[in-house]
């Protein structure tokens, strides 16, 4: 509900992991040219995979629903009620994905080839359902991933050191690829500010559909503008505030607010 009316807010004011990319993103262009630091944050049309990565998800919950109902006893009007009601949450997010961004025919392909892989993954009883559960609450949700970082590596680092701070057994499943996400998602800052949320985040994606028409946004005073584009050198979403801003990739950081003269 906040985000339908301020934005997306949660990326840079709530996510833990928006926060670190944040600073590691700041501290690589800190020696970088201002006209260095427009050139970087221009949009990309493969910032459109975060969206497509949502409706694999969307399509891959679905398809698991549909994978369950036809092995229960229900009525055809209720399975019919389901169907229909995954149908049209599949269309919105489709038409979402398809308004939100410019279309190059490759990343067009690549994301519907995509979510169809997810389908049909989710069809194949329990393997994709594994797959599925893990894309989304442990490798690509920003929360899960940054929380299971901080138990997984950094914590038996400081146990390994002598500053036990859990009595209790830990287990460590999956630990060196929580890890390598992990740091590889934050050493990509140092190429592009908040890569894993321009590109990557499917929360991210999903708080840009809902906040694309927000009531409240950010904005260039055209009246005032001296047209220096200190807004795009500070940006954070690449959503490009000194021309034509892209609401649903703005995360409110207010560095363009900061930094502008006026």
């Amino acid at each position: 509900a906040l985000t339908a009316v301020l934005g997306r807010f949660f990326c840079s004011w709530v996510c833990p992991f928006g926060a670190m990319h944040h600073f590691l993103g700041w501290l690589a262009g800190r020696r970088l040219s201002a006209r260095q630091r427009v050139d970087r944050n221009q949009p990309h049309p493969a910032q459109a995979i975060k969206y497509y990565l949502l409706l694999g998800l969307l399509a891959a919950a679905g398809a698991q629903v549909v994978h369950h109902l036809a092995k229960l006893p229900l009525k055809l009007g209720a399975v019919s009620g389901w169907l229909l009601l995954l149908a049209i949450v599949l269309l919105l997010a489709a038409l979402a994905v398809r308004r939100l961004w410019p279309r190059p025919r490759q990343a067009v392909q690549a994301g519907w080839g995509l979510a169809a892989l997810m389908v049909g993954l989710s069809l194949w009883s329990s393997p994709g359902e594994v797959i599925g559960a893990t894309l989304l609450t442990g490798l690509l949700d920003p929360i899960p991933l940054a929380q299971r970082s901080l138990n997984l590596v950094v914590l038996p680092v400081l146990d390994a050191l002598g500053l036990e701070l859990w009595v209790a057994a830990r287990h460590y499943e999956g630990a060196w690829l929580i890890a390598l996400v992990f740091v590889a998602a934050l050493m990509l800052n140092f190429v592009v500010p908040r890569f894993y949320c321009r590109f990557v985040c499917p929360l991210g994606a999903l708080m840009g559909l809902l906040g694309h028409w927000a009531l409240w946004r950010v904005g260039r005073p055209e009246a005032k503008c001296r047209g220096c584009e200190l807004c795009e050198a500070s940006c954070e979403g690449a959503c490009r505030p000194f021309d034509g801003l892209r609401q649903n990739e703005c995360v409110l950081c207010m560095n363009c607010l900061d930094s502008c003269r006026d």
